[in-house]
């Protein structure tokens, strides 16, 4: 639709420069009315940014005499508004004309039916120059057109143009309709091109434009809807975002279409990224994986053959030794060499790692895997006080001791260690840390006897009783 600009029914009076001259008294007035001219002549010769600064001036002269203005220059207030609102359609920039015109609209005269004309246009421009929310900004136009014919007929035979185009527009197939479809097209070539973030950002506008006419798109256009989310969630597949993989693909199955089998069978391979690139949840990753693979094949036999492979891989995966405690071993040497070599805050990572991977599976390291769940512990809180990070060494000792094994014996020598250093070393609450020390050494050595001699615990203990003697 070609636009015309209004410029020939602004039939408004301009006010009356001669009287606003007399009351020279004012010098915002004169102020305001030689900006004011400026931006007319400026506006006279198709200077439009020029004459936006000028009426701008007259805007911030006039808010600090607002009651004034309101009074007495009203209609040259709206004027200039109006104005500025119409040269900001000029240049483009439609969001500033937008609000000039909806200021007048809303705070000064709701019935200056050349502002609704105005706006009417700037709503266009949006759904037909930037394709911003096109079916809802061409019912927008359509609603300021007419209404400004009601306030002013006069105003009919310029907009007449304008009103049926919007109409023309509203009918089916429906602007919103149109603009899916290029989207989708794009989408569907950016993604077959294997350039999936412009396929992703295709399809995100599609869905955008679907959200606003939900209803429709869920009972006559569900197949494409569908496809929307599902070649979305395969596109972020490719590029391994795999949460935003997931996320379209469950909203299909949880909230669109739970008989999808695609969307089952493609989250699995999500699922599948989650326990091989990631490392996550590796075992339970692999049970979600096989659900949606099997469910795939249930809902659709045919599939079978595309997922036979992997469903392989997921019940090997998911037999004894199972991958999280591969894992767990891998890490668990890494430390181990660490720390034999000294490399205390290396051998922590991995033993920090190792707590990670058993804490997914912790009823299973109670039971089966004790010895090792605590040496992991025991090992990293050493480490933690060779590199003097006290604190951390004794949170790891004290988390055997009350929570995993109460009768590790070591825990409490090496915690006991840890406190008489507190106050051997660091003169830290003396007594008091040679009381925790003395309680810790006494209680290993009645759990482990042979402590006594192979940590000099013995010698430890009467240290201990002396200073506090002394003290």
């Amino acid at each position: 639709m070609k636009i015309i600009y209004i410029h020939v029914i602004i039939l408004m009076s301009i006010v009356n420069l001669t009287y606003l001259e007399s009351t020279r008294a004012q010098d915002h007035i004169k102020e305001f009315n030689e900006y004011y001219e400026k931006g007319e002549t400026a506006s006279n010769s198709q200077k439009y940014q020029t004459a936006i600064d000028c009426y701008t001036k007259c805007i911030e002269i006039s808010s600090e005499h607002i009651d004034e203005y309101m009074t007495k220059y009203l209609e040259i207030y709206i004027d200039v508004y109006y104005k500025r609102g119409l040269f900001y359609l000029h240049i483009e920039k439609y969001g500033d004309s937008n609000r000039d015109l909806t200021k007048i609209i809303e705070d000064i005269d709701s019935s200056f039916a050349l502002a609704y004309a105005t706006r009417g246009i700037v709503f266009l421009m949006y759904a037909i120059k930037l394709k911003i929310n096109i079916n809802e900004n061409f019912k927008k136009a359509l609603t300021d057109f007419e209404f400004a014919v009601k306030l002013d007929p006069e105003l009919e035979e310029s907009l007449k143009n304008y009103i049926i185009g919007c109409k023309k527009e509203l009918v089916s197939p429906q602007g919103h309709i149109k603009e899916f479809n290029e989207y989708f097209e794009n989408g569907q070539t950016a993604l077959n091109s294997q350039k999936y973030q412009t396929a992703i950002d295709c399809y995100t506008k599609c869905i955008e434009i679907s959200s606003e006419h939900i209803d429709e798109y869920l009972k006559e256009y569900l197949e494409i809807y569908i496809s929307v989310y599902y070649e979305r969630g395969l596109a972020f597949l490719y590029i391994e975002k795999f949460g935003d993989s997931n996320r379209d693909l469950t909203k299909i199955i949880e909230d669109i279409d739970p008989s999808f089998a695609l969307a089952y069978a493609t989250r699995g391979s999500v699922f599948l990224g989650y326990a091989v690139k990631l490392k996550i949840n590796i075992n339970e990753n692999y049970k979600k994986a096989l659900t949606d693979f099997e469910f795939a094949v249930k809902l659709d036999p045919e599939l079978e053959e595309l997922l036979k492979e992997l469903i392989t891989i997921c019940k090997k995966e998911l037999v004894s030794p199972q991958d999280h405690i591969k894992e767990f071993n891998e890490y668990l040497k890494k430390g181990e060499t660490a720390f034999d070599s000294k490399k205390y805050q290396i051998a922590i990572n991995h033993f920090t790692k190792c707590i990670e991977i058993s804490s997914e599976h912790i009823d299973e390291y109670m039971k089966e895997y004790l010895e090792i769940y605590v040496s992991v512990y025991f090992q990293r809180g050493v480490a933690f006080s060779y590199i003097e990070k006290i604190g951390d060494s004794i949170r790891d000792l004290t988390k055997i001791i009350e929570d995993i094994d109460p009768s590790y014996a070591s825990a409490y020598a090496t915690r006991g260690i840890i406190y008489y250093h507190y106050a051997n070393k660091f003169k830290i609450d003396i007594n008091e840390n040679y009381k925790k020390a003395l309680t810790d050494f006494e209680f290993a050595v009645k759990l482990d006897p042979e402590l006594e001699e192979s940590l000099s615990l013995k010698e430890l203990i009467t240290i201990c009783k002396k200073e506090m003697d002394n003290n």
